[in-house]
């Protein structure tokens, strides 16, 4: 009897030991569980990165023609350059297309143009545009109607309207 009991006692004691831990079929599940999540967080993040860089891209484009407005409401002289005398004054000052991912504002007085900003935007491209020129005073645009700039990046792309009384939108 006393044997038959420690018999009990060892295959139960053994049944426990054999029932620890994680089959291969349970970790496999797991891992490609989680091999599942991240490939979808990884392309969601891709998604929401591309879509930033666009926005960035189109904020700073946006605020260099305010920069180039403002420039020209105020008559504000270059301070260095061809323009930056006393006796210049400014006529306009423009934004103007480069290429696909550059573009520059210049002061213009009668005796030559000046390069105030020329900036190359990384990560997107934008459409050819007409020079965008800002009258000094308020004097409004260059512009009959309005000129639309698109910028495009990765799958997306945005505009940016400048009308003729000077609306940046």
């Amino acid at each position: 009897m006393a044997k038959e009991r420690s018999n009990i006692i060892r295959n139960a004691s053994q049944k426990k030991i054999n029932s620890v831990g994680y089959t291969l079929i349970e970790l496999l599940i797991v891992m490609m569980t989680m091999v599942l999540l991240f490939g979808l967080g990884f392309a969601n993040y891709r998604g929401f990165q591309r879509r930033q860089t666009l926005e960035g891209v189109v904020r700073k484009v946006k605020a260099d023609l305010r920069f180039t407005q403002s420039s020209a409401l105020s008559g504000k002289k270059p301070s260095s350059g061809n323009c930056s005398g006393s006796s210049e004054n400014i006529l306009y000052y423009s934004f103007v297309y480069s290429d696909a991912d550059t573009y520059s504002v210049n002061a213009v007085c009668p005796s030559g143009s000046n390069t105030v900003k020329q900036v190359d935007i990384a990560g997107a491209a934008m459409s050819a545009f007409s020079e965008i020129r800002f009258n000094v005073l308020g004097r409004g645009t260059n512009i009959t109607g309005q000129t639309v700039i698109t910028i495009t990046s990765g799958s997306g792309s945005k505009d940016i309207t400048v009308r003729s009384g000077g609306t940046i939108e």
